[in-house]
């Protein structure tokens, strides 16, 4: 399994700025003094320089924090509840679990205020910084997690997988039971890193995984808040690792399943006539292998295919989520002529031949003496008209049952001269079997229609065709369907009917959001597939597939955030894959919990007193 996520910023707390001296530390300094009102620090500083506020009002949508505590004195003081963030970023995307179901990888980071007990009570401040880690994985093996503050290893044992059914089978609260491998890792601050006991010495928090504190990328529009150095209300490329990894990637033990379908192909770059690589194996494995015959006329120094844009089809995996079908660029690192060095020459060379006699050097011949002389082409041929002359009498070649050598002889008669005189050839014409050097192309037009579309007859090729050296070609061809025909190599219907309608007719979809989820659903006018692609916004969307075929289409999202704008698109195939998609739209998932539900992060927090 591999996966790559550009993360973005979750929570950002409200910068203040400090002349301070930076050191190397990636979090360097803490105030030194106390907030009167709340007990917490006022401030934590970066190596950067970034010196970051604890954003702690629950009414502020840049900030994450409890709201205040009905009965808790000291909650309505601070105004807030359990816990508040300087800062916070996470990564979210689809996994796999162990029975090929779409799981979530998250990837939680964070420099937080709480309290020992989790009630707000005065002296029993703590704070710390967070690394946390749940992945969902198909198997059993070794898997390395690549974020923005280094490297983590973990070994997850096939016991586990049986107990998890893979679902957070890499969990940091759990680095015993997941196998975390710290030798191996680069980076071994996983966890809640800080202090634990009160009073607490708030620069043990210094010693987390985290820093510098990560930050909306400015190359990427649009800028963050005045005041922020992100909004969690959007997804956001982000920069500042110190390893410039700014990503969340999952590297595992095998590659993920492939399910195709249809027909792939891939486009090859083979001279003047381009020709294609089918799929002819590994649909339901991580390999796909394609097929590619050599034609006559195919030349190239260096086979590869002809564009990124060479592959064609449709290839997903196990969850429906579809790969990108781009290739490197002809030639780069990761095409097929960087990997492969393949020569491909199918060019005949010209036809030369060399004559020889049953006598190195013929005596002289008297009348009814004969001499025979062989000839041989450099070529197979099923046939040869040969026009020569020895002492002034044409000579005539006839083939040999072997095809590959003709003879010619020689018989001295009545007034010839019986002296040795050279050998004269003055012509050879050689039959080679061949085909033609460039295509021939056939227009499709209203009526034509078949089920495998061949040639006539054996004799259905007509003209004057040549080989490089000049040599006339066989014009035989196979009988119709047998091996080396049009019909046996290649499987082409045509049909010029057009097809049942057009694309599906899509009604308007309606939207029933929850707070985590929505069910988005609509109707078409045939039966087709039911498929939509969400995301907080266009650059950063998932694919969602069903692929049985209806006129009543429904689709749920799960996982998604409270109070966040999401857009999509829907779309459904027929069963003679014609599409019709969407325009873009939108939805916005409620902000304000349901009587008697629970917050969102109870989810990733249950044991926060706004949880139980």
């Amino acid at each position: 399994m591999k996966k790559n996520q550009i993360l973005h910023l979750f929570v950002i707390s409200i910068i203040a700025i400090f002349s301070l001296q930076i050191a190397t530390a990636t979090l360097q300094r803490v105030s030194p003094v106390v907030n009167a009102t709340n007990g917490f620090p006022f401030w934590y500083m970066d190596s950067d320089g970034t010196t970051l506020s604890l954003c702690s009002d629950p009414n502020d949508p840049k900030c994450i924090a409890d709201p205040v505590i009905p009965g808790n004195a000291f909650s309505q003081q601070i105004g807030f509840g359990s816990e508040a963030f300087w800062w916070a970023t996470d990564g979210l995307m689809d996994s796999i679990r162990a029975d090929g179901t779409t799981g979530r990888a998250l990837l939680v980071m964070a420099m937080e205020a709480a309290f020992l007990n989790e009630a707000p009570i005065n002296g029993d401040q703590m704070t710390f910084g967070r690394m946390r880690m749940f992945i969902d994985v198909p198997a059993a093996g070794r898997y390395t997690i690549t974020h923005p503050f280094g490297v983590s290893v973990f070994d997850v044992t096939a016991q586990h997988i049986t107990d998890t059914n893979g679902i957070r089978a890499i969990n940091s609260h759990r680095l015993v039971e997941s196998g975390y491998n710290a030798a191996l890792s680069t980076n071994i601050q996983l966890g809640d890193i800080g202090c634990e006991v009160a009073p607490c010495d708030f620069s043990l928090a210094l010693n987390s995984g985290i820093g510098p504190f990560l930050k909306w990328d400015p190359a990427v529009l649009p800028a963050a808040p005045a005041g922020y150095l992100g909004d969690p209300l959007f997804d956001h490329a982000i920069t500042g690792s110190p390893f410039n990894t700014n990503i969340f990637k999952i590297e595992g033990p095998s590659g993920v399943d492939l399910k195709v379908t249809g027909t792939p192909t891939l486009t090859l770059e083979t001279g003047a006539v381009d020709r294609t690589a089918t799929l002819t194996s590994g649909s339901g494995t991580s390999t796909l292998t394609f097929t590619y015959t050599v034609q006559n006329g195919d030349t190239t120094q260096d086979l590869d295919y002809t564009a990124t844009t060479a592959l064609t089809g449709t290839i997903a995996d196990t969850t429906g989520l579809e790969v990108n079908p781009i290739l490197p660029a002809p030639g780069a690192a990761g095409s097929l002529g960087a990997n492969k060095n393949i020569i491909i020459d199918t060019a005949q060379p010209p036809v030369t031949a060399t004559v020889t006699s049953n006598a190195n050097t013929p005596g002289a011949l008297k009348i009814g003496d004969s001499i025979t002389f062989t000839l041989t082409p450099s070529q197979a041929a099923p046939a040869a008209t040969v026009t020569g002359s020895y002492n002034g009498v044409t000579l005539t070649w006839t083939t040999n049952n072997n095809g590959n050598t003709y003879t010619a002889t020689y018989t001295v008669a009545q007034g010839q001269p019986d002296q040795t005189t050279p050998l004269q050839i003055t012509d050879i014409i050689l039959t080679i079997n061949g085909v033609p050097t460039g295509p021939i192309t056939y227009t499709v037009q209203n009526g034509d229609t078949t089920q495998d579309l061949d040639y006539t007859t054996t004799t259905a090729l007509a003209g004057t065709i040549t080989d490089t050296a000049g040599n006339n070609a066989n014009l035989n061809l196979p009988t119709p369907g047998t091996a080396g025909s049009l019909g046996a190599n290649k499987n082409i219907i045509i049909s010029t009917v057009p097809p049942p309608g057009q694309g599906p007719q899509l009604s308007a979809p309606t939207v029933q959001a929850q707070r985590n989820s929505a069910t988005i659903s609509w109707t078409t006018d045939q039966d087709s597939t039911t498929t939509v692609r969400f995301g907080r916004n266009t650059r950063f969307m998932s694919t969602r597939t069903n692929n049985a075929l209806t006129k009543n289409h429904k689709m749920t999202l799960t996982g998604l955030f409270a109070g966040t704008k999401y857009v999509y698109t829907v779309r459904s195939c027929n069963a003679n894959k014609i599409c019709t998609t969407s325009a873009l739209l939108s939805f916005t998932t409620p902000k304000t919990n349901p009587p008697g539900s629970k917050p969102w992060w109870c989810s990733f927090f249950p044991n926060l007193p706004s949880c139980k």
